[in-house]
């Protein structure tokens, strides 16, 4: 696992979520450990301070890509939903979720991005309805010029520029932290796959009883990537 981390901060990012994941003992305890898993990740991506990042709540034009996120930080999200949302429009959720994720778990990203499909946590404005706790996939794309995340991701643009500048710093860092995750949640003996988001957050809030079977290292169920 050690091999793979790319910065200097990857063992011990994968100290800090060894430690975290070994208190955790519910779902509640696991949402509260990601949570402060991911804000030190993010504090070390941001440390540098260099670049100035267009990314931000309300600028959606890369909110068309596959997102896939470790079955903990999926969890999290569904933690922090139930507790913020009333039971009618967390039922809209999970219904939403189900919804897109049997209308993309096919598709590519040159697919979803011709179709214009949104992320279905985008509200009516664009903005980012779990921007607060979103997925550490997310907060490693860190575009520098958001016209230009504009025109790569227009699909009727055939002249459409092929790069955009990044936060690179960033992407790296929050890649080993999800690296790091992943080898943790591994040694518990969690489940170190990742799932696409709509599918992993609808699978715990639809089942919340598989947050223990994850915790406890039971074999998950293979449906949840059908």
């Amino acid at each position: 696992m050690e091999k793979q981390f790319r910065t200097p901060y990857g063992d011990r990012f994968f100290r800090l979520a060894s430690d975290l994941l070994r208190e955790a003992r519910d779902a509640s305890e696991l949402a509260k450990a990601m949570t402060t898993y991911v804000d030190a990740a993010d504090a070390e991506a941001g440390a540098g301070g260099e670049f100035q990042t267009a990314c931000r709540s309300g600028c959606p034009h890369c909110c068309v890509l596959n997102v896939s996120v470790l079955l903990s930080e999926a969890v999290s999200i569904a933690v922090r939903l139930s507790e913020k949302r009333p039971a009618d429009e967390l039922a809209r959720i999970v219904s939403r979720l189900d919804t897109h994720h049997r209308r993309v778990r096919w598709m590519e990203n040159g697919e979803r991005v011709r179709l214009r499909i949104g992320c279905p946590f985008l509200d009516a404005r664009g903005d980012c309805t779990i921007h607060p706790y979103r997925p550490m996939a997310c907060r490693g794309l860190t575009s520098l010029d958001p016209e230009l995340c504009k025109a790569a991701l227009d699909p009727f643009d055939p002249d459409a520029p092929g790069f955009i500048p990044m936060d690179i710093h960033r992407k790296i860092v929050m890649e080993d932290a999800y690296l790091a995750m992943a080898g943790a949640m591994a040694g518990r003996g969690m489940e170190p796959r990742c799932i696409e988001l709509s599918a992993g957050v609808w699978t715990f809030l639809a089942a919340p009883h598989l947050c223990g079977l994850l915790l406890a290292g039971g074999r998950f169920p293979s449906s949840a990537w059908d």
